[in-house]
């Protein structure tokens, strides 16, 4: 009997690997093209860690890094009030050397302290995580006159995208509301998810969420409404800014609608529509690195003019 039942799970072991081998082989040759991409474009210079597939690996540090890998802050005059910038690759400069990057440009522009406190791979969940963690909070200015997200089309389908890697100390995260009310939406067996093959069936399950107006619509202005709220809270000066920015491989005006429901949270929210004040942006490719996803530091030298002038810096 225990002989059977060894060979059974031997079998059911040696199936697994086949399995998780099949996986490995299978998405790296359908992504190898954009892994390859990645890996040129940064360089020597850049802090950013590429993930094995970019589309799957929605992270952040643990607790004890959530301070460290940040842009540097570029400490201008200090008799103008500083700005706070939130997002994702963006706002953190993917690719970008630290002199090429929005915080530093911006900071260039208009004199004032800039704080970044963008991260790679990350989304709205984590605009509201920051503002919601004393430990980030105490580290940024309490008199900023703006506090500015960079929104992007691929931050929608990221609020159900999670990956967990155990090895590496990261953790996933996701929210879901319940009884009207944000709760972290936690994976309940992490272990499994450091598995490539659980790629494959998370990616059909964040699309299959992702595709539901409703269920985007819903908890979008759930998240930007409670991030508004301890904007309020922390920051009582600061005016919060949303930068739309769309890139040459998304869907044009995918999300209009959406974006109208989260400007009707409050009149103070200013969203920008980065492609509509510089449509030669998704024209040119000079504006884009080799991805044709992440602003290069030219499309900065046209995006912050813009802004500064539509916010009067």
């Amino acid at each position: 009997m225990k002989k059977f039942l060894l060979i059974n799970l031997l079998i059911i072991f040696i199936i697994f690997i086949i399995a998780e081998l099949s996986s490995y082989v299978m998405l790296f040759c359908k992504y190898k093209e954009d892994i390859i991409i990645f890996n040129n474009i940064v360089n020597s210079e850049s802090k950013i860690n590429i993930p094995f597939l970019k589309y799957s690996k929605v992270t952040l540090p643990n607790k004890k890094n959530l301070l460290s890998g940040f842009r540097p802050v570029e400490y201008k005059n200090p008799d103008l009030k500083p700005i706070i910038l939130f997002g994702c690759s963006y706002t953190e400069g993917f690719g970008l050397k630290e002199n090429e990057t929005f915080s530093h440009k911006l900071a260039q522009y208009t004199n004032r302290s800039v704080y970044n406190r963008g991260v790679s791979g990350t989304g709205i969940p984590f605009l509201y995580y920051q503002l919601n963690d004393d430990d980030v909070i105490k580290e940024l200015p309490k008199n900023p006159q703006y506090i500015i997200f960079t929104l992007i089309p691929d931050h929608f389908p990221r609020l159900f995208r999670y990956r967990n890697f155990v090895l590496t100390s990261n953790h996933s995260l996701r929210y879901k509301i319940q009884d009207n009310k944000l709760i972290e939406d936690k994976i309940k067996f992490p272990f499994l998810h450091s598995f490539f093959t659980s790629i494959v069936i998370e990616e059909y399950i964040t699309n299959k969420n992702s595709s539901d107006p409703k269920k985007v619509k819903d908890l979008t202005v759930k998240l930007f409404d409670e991030s508004y709220k301890k904007i309020k809270e922390n920051f009582p000066g600061a005016k919060f800014v949303i930068l739309y920015f769309e890139c040459p491989l998304d869907e044009k005006n995918r999300y209009n609608e959406l974006l109208k429901d989260i400007s009707k949270i409050s009149d103070d929210i200013i969203i920008l529509y980065i492609n509509d004040k510089l449509p030669q942006l998704t024209e040119h490719e000079e504006y884009w690195l080799q991805d044709k996803s992440h602003p290069s530091s030219k499309a900065w030298d046209l995006i912050v003019p813009m802004i500064s002038k539509e916010l009067n810096f």
